[in-house]
């Protein structure tokens, strides 16, 4: 039986998820086509930023999953200086899926943004991921919004 181990930082390691967070982006291609192109272009600096720019004046949990020595899950969370919440971020190494890992870091993230007081709390399903809604709704989660988006970079859409 393998120990799984969860370790609870900020975004001073930020930078320790990055094969995770690479994990998930071939994850997302190749499971949402129409996003492709865009996932392929963004790099690790990109999203870091934005998720650092998002926290400030709020706050940046991180919490990574670690089993044999090394990271198998990792979980991101912000909260806006208006207290709006969100799950940004939530990875398990396809090795680990199924041992209950993902169920434990977002009841661990849940709790860190009830702590803090953040309202609403919400998070983002990619269209051609949809399979895992019935895994968030086990948090309380529900679809409340279609969002429809065009997005114009260097005068090509994607």
């Amino acid at each position: 039986m393998v120990t799984i181990r969860y370790h609870t930082t900020d975004s001073r390691e930020i930078e320790r998820i990055r094969p995770l967070w690479e994990k998930l982006r071939a994850f997302h291609a190749a499971c949402l086509p129409d996003l492709r192109d865009r996932l392929g272009r963004m790099t690790f600096e990109e999203r870091s930023d934005l998720l650092l720019r998002k926290a400030a004046g709020g706050l940046l949990w991180l919490e990574i999953a670690q089993a044999d020595g090394g990271d198998i899950g990792c979980c991101v969370s912000t909260i806006s200086e208006a207290k709006a919440g969100e799950i940004d971020m939530i990875y398990v190494d396809e090795a680990h899926r199924g041992e209950g890992v993902g169920m434990a870091l977002m009841e661990h993230a849940l709790r860190w943004l009830e702590e803090h007081r953040a309202d609403p709390i919400s998070l983002s399903v990619g269209v051609g991921n949809e399979g895992v809604i019935a895994f968030y709704r086990r948090f309380g989660f529900f679809p409340r919004h279609i969002v429809l988006e065009r997005r114009v970079d260097g005068g090509r859409q994607s």
